[in-house]
């Protein structure tokens, strides 16, 4: 038994997955092969094949199901730890393991170590807001969280990362009086990247998308302005059994800041991302984007962006 092909490390579970491999046995016989969390020894998932020498199976559907695309929730302190979107996997068949595999939200290159979110390194954040960054190192992370003006004391962060992404969350929330935040990133021993935030005061009207750029890093912008549009509500009667269910949407726009160019082409790839959320409270809620397209000026060039979304309406006020 051999296994003749298997993923990239950094591979995307979002996409196919194809692990092949020969009996190394003229005769057809049944096998039976298992998918393996290779950190914790989890098994996810299990197939019987039936009379072959050789065969090719896609893995993806059994783990996108143990994998999550929903950022982490703020806690109330720093936090790194491993991403819910990265899986350590083996694959066994007939008592042969291929090498383990990293698999991402995206796909993305296994051999460059650094930050995957594209933040810029020097932006604003308001008062009660997160910081998010997606970081891959092959061993370890370390960050340093220093606040300037506010009671908060320097906050470090180690996480060992068995070669799989990170994500840091600073909830600034649980920096009291902070005027800036700064992080501190070195990985695997090696370089240093700082991200300096300065802390502005909440603005009623702002409000923050989170989404995932082409490599899986975690990214965000802060929307000036926000205006609803309008409420739907629809509503089914089930007549055999007399039940009433009520669906509602709340549709609105938001409206950025006029930026840079590199700037603008960052925001704009959220219209890719296959998950958009609006934070609120350290939580981050799914919204539907419903205005897939940017107008460009006559020069070619985009210096604002209006979106239009939706999202479930429970009643009461949305912000």
């Amino acid at each position: 038994m051999k296994f003749i092909s298997i993923p990239k490390n950094g591979s995307s579970w979002r996409e196919r997955l194809p692990y092949s491999f020969n009996t190394e046995s003229q005769e057809k016989q049944d096998v039976t092969l298992e998918i393996v969390n290779s950190t914790t020894g989890v098994l996810l998932g299990t197939m019987r094949l039936y009379g072959v020498t050789e065969a090719e199976v896609d893995i993806a559907p059994y783990i996108r199901q143990h994998l999550s695309l929903a950022p982490l929730d703020t806690s109330r302190q720093v936090d790194l730890q491993v991403s819910p979107s990265a899986i350590s996997v083996i694959v066994r068949v007939g008592g042969v393991a291929s090498e383990a595999r990293v698999f991402f939200r995206m796909g993305f290159d296994y051999s460059a170590v650094g930050v995957l979110s594209g933040a810029p390194q020097s932006q604003t954040i308001l008062s009660g807001e997160t910081i998010r960054l997606t970081i891959f190192s092959q061993s370890r992370v370390d960050a340093t969280v220093t606040v300037t003006g506010g009671k908060g004391p320097t906050v470090k962060c180690e996480g060992l990362t068995y070669g799989m992404p990170m994500e840091l969350i600073v909830p600034t929330r649980v920096l009291s009086g902070a005027e800036r935040v700064s992080v501190m990133l070195r990985c695997d021993g090696k370089g240093v990247i700082v991200y300096t935030y300065n802390v502005a005061p909440r603005l009623s009207t702002a409000q923050r998308l989170v989404w995932y750029n082409a490599k899986g890093g975690i990214e965000s912008y802060l929307f000036d302005h926000a205006m609803h549009l309008n409420y739907t509500v629809s509503r089914e009667d089930d007549h055999a059994t007399g039940a009433k269910s009520v669906d509602g949407r709340v549709r609105y726009r938001l409206c950025s800041g006029c930026e840079l160019q590199a700037e603008m082409d960052r925001i704009t790839q959220l219209m890719l991302s296959p998950v958009v959320y609006r934070e609120v409270g350290g939580i981050c809620r799914e919204v539907a984007v419903e205005s897939r397209e940017v107008e460009f000026d006559s020069k070619g060039l985009l210096h604002t962006l209006k979106l239009d979304l939706s999202e479930a309406w429970k009643g009461g006020k949305l912000w």
